[in-house]
């Protein structure tokens, strides 16, 4: 699963998913922001932005329509943004899901760390 973390720091209405129609042309910023959602963010800002999540557990939100995850650290700031399938976003520079190992190595070099999770998973 490609993970971005945002370390982050209003109110609007919108209908669900009001910012995107579609999750292909959304750009990964790995560390910085997964389309409009963004380092800095409030759990209620990513709503205003988003629309309600598709389901909320605890206090993570769920756009399962996206395959969109956030999930807030202290006083409700985005902490954590991950994507899984159905997402069809991609790096600027090609990477997103179903991207191979060897494609995010010739994107971004080789890893610092690397950590099997369970089979044809790392971290």
């Amino acid at each position: 699963m490609l993970a971005a973390a945002l370390l982050a720091g209003g109110c609007s209405k919108r209908s669900a998913h009001g910012a995107w129609s579609t999750s292909e042309s959304i750009v990964i910023e790995p560390g910085v922001a997964i389309g409009s959602v963004h380092s800095g963010m409030t759990i209620q800002q990513v709503i205003a932005e988003l629309g309600q999540p598709d389901l909320t557990k605890d206090s993570d939100l769920e756009y399962t329509n996206f395959g969109l995850y956030v999930i807030p650290g202290k006083g409700d700031v985005v902490q954590i943004v991950s994507v899984g399938p159905p997402f069809a976003g991609r790096t600027k520079e090609g990477i997103g899901m179903g991207s191979s190992r060897a494609d995010v190595i010739q994107a971004y070099g080789e890893p610092t760390a690397a950590k099997p999770i369970k089979p044809d998973f790392e971290v």
